[in-house]
C-alpha cells in the first residue's frame, strides 16, 4: 500500500501545510502529532489536541496518530483520539523527556528511560489497542526487543498483525 506518513508534527500549521502539499498525489495520508510530556493533551506548540483534530476535519486524512511522545502522554490522549471518528494509533518514544530538545540539536543528548522495558511498553500499547487504536509501533528508544515482545503480546491476545511495508 502506498501512503504518506507525516510524523512528529509539533504544530497545526505545519501539519496542515503537509496535508495540503500531499493532496495532489491522491495517496492515503497519515498524520502523526507529537504531544508535550506534561500530560496536557497539547501539541508541543501548546495547541490543544482537540483543536488540531477540529482543524483537520475537512482535510480527509486517513489516520491520525500521536508519536514521539512519552507513553503516559499518549495514554491521556487516547480518549481524544477515540472520539475523533478517525482511524488512529500511536507509537511512543522511550526518553525521559524531549521538552528540552533545542532546535538544531539531535536526540543524542537525551536520556533513555530505564523504567520502560518491553513488558512495560507493551502494557501501554495494549491499553491503546483496547481503546480502538489500529496503528501502533515504537519511536526513538523503543527497540527491536520492545517490538518483538509487543508482537508476541498482540498475537497472544488474538489481534491480527499487518504491516504497511
Amino acid at each position: 500500500m502506498d501512503l504518506f506518513l507525516v510524523e512528529t508534527m509539533s504544530n497545526i500549521t505545519e501539519a496542515k501545510a503537509a496535508i495540503a502539499a500531499l493532496k495532489q498525489y491522491h495517496k492515503q495520508t497519515y498524520i502523526g502529532l507529537t504531544l508535550s510530556d506534561d500530560l496536557s493533551n497539547t501539541l508541543r506548540s501548546g495547541e490543544a489536541l482537540e483543536q488540531a483534530i477540529e482543524r483537520f476535519s475537512d482535510d480527509n486524512i486517513d489516520a491520525l496518530m500521536v508519536n514521539c511522545s512519552c507513553p503516559e502522554a499518549i495514554d491521556k490522549a487516547m480518549p481524544v483520539l477515540q472520539a475523533s471518528g478517525l482511524r488512529y494509533g500511536a507509537y511512543a518514544n522511550g526518553f525521559t523527556s524531549i521538552e528540552n530538545l533545542a532546535p538544531g540539536t539531535t536526540v543524542d543528548g537525551l536520556q533513555a528511560r530505564i523504567d520502560l522495558d518491553p513488558k512495560k511498553y507493551a502494557e501501554h500499547v495494549m491499553g491503546w489497542l483496547d481503546m480502538g487504536a489500529t496503528i501502533i509501533g515504537g519511536c526513538c528508544e523503543i527497540g527491536p526487543e520492545h517490538i518483538k515482545y509487543l508482537s508476541q503480546q498482540i498475537t497472544a491476545q488474538g489481534h491480527e498483525l499487518t504491516t504497511l511495508v
